[in-house]
């Protein structure tokens, strides 16, 4: 099995050329009956990945083509470096949906949803923590939090301070 790549790798030019296995969620996607474009999301960043119907098969486009947004995914594909705006793209030889979404399930979660206070979003939230989390604000934030307590804790260990 392959080792699985960080899409931060992939955007920072580290697998150029190279076969990958990247995991993410569908963050949108588009396409038509040939060609099937998803940007797929991981906590450390985002990248578009092309989807074939030629080169992957009916069945394999099928399913990534109804990915809807949130569904986790795994790929395998070639990086490509591009002048688009992102740099990066993955031309996919296969791909597997391993955890699809509810479509009666009110996606995709947005910033401007989430200040709202009204119309039971916030019980949502609480009840879906794990789509909040998701978001790039969120992440974000947990990053700088785990920054500030590495610190922390470094700087405590570094003067003989035991932590229990």
């Amino acid at each position: 099995m392959a080792k699985t790549t960080w899409i931060g790798d992939v955007r920072a030019g580290a697998h150029d050329g190279a076969e990958v296995e990247l995991k993410g969620w569908v963050h949108r996607s588009r396409g038509s009956n040939k060609i099937w474009f998803i940007v797929l999301r991981d906590s450390t960043g985002s990248v578009q990945c092309v989807v074939k119907r030629d080169e992957v098969g009916d069945s394999a486009f099928e399913e990534m083509r109804g990915a809807l947004t949130e569904s986790s995914v795994i790929v395998h594909g070639t990086v490509e470096a591009t002048d688009r705006e992102h740099g990066h793209e993955v031309t996919v030889s296969s791909g597997e949906v391993i955890g699809p979404v509810n479509p009666d399930r009110p996606f995709p979660i947005t910033e401007s949803a989430m200040e709202e206070a009204d119309g039971g979003q916030t019980e949502f939230l609480l009840d879906n923590r794990h789509l909040y989390l998701r978001t790039g604000r969120m992440t974000t934030m947990l990053k700088l939090r785990s920054t500030v307590f590495g610190a922390i804790h470094s700087y405590f260990r570094e003067r003989d301070f035991i932590e229990y």
